[in-house]
């Protein structure tokens, strides 16, 4: 089984950015994720089996996460955005 089967069903992206930011108490992480030919961030609990995609993501790429987990910054569209990692619109 590879590391991409292992994490999720969608694959992650091979990008120049940082693709995986990991939340600073490990138990969760937002990752560039791709179906399809498009892209988009998830979000991967390790107390849930799957990875919810974050929506208002798609195209975003080096995401990184806030030290107290609540917010999710990318880069898309030429600029940085900030979004609550619940989903929020950017």
């Amino acid at each position: 089984m590879n590391l991409t089967m292992a994490l999720t069903s969608e694959h992650i992206a091979d990008l120049r950015f940082p693709s995986i930011s990991v939340a600073r108490n490990g138990r969760s992480f937002v990752y560039v994720g791709g179906r399809e030919g498009s892209r988009q961030l998830y979000l991967r609990s390790l107390e849930k089996p799957e990875a919810t995609p974050i929506p208002g993501t798609e195209e975003a790429d080096g995401p990184f996460i806030s030290w107290d987990g609540t917010q999710v910054a990318f880069f898309a569209d030429g600029k940085v955005k900030i979004i609550a990692a619940s989903g929020a619109l950017p």
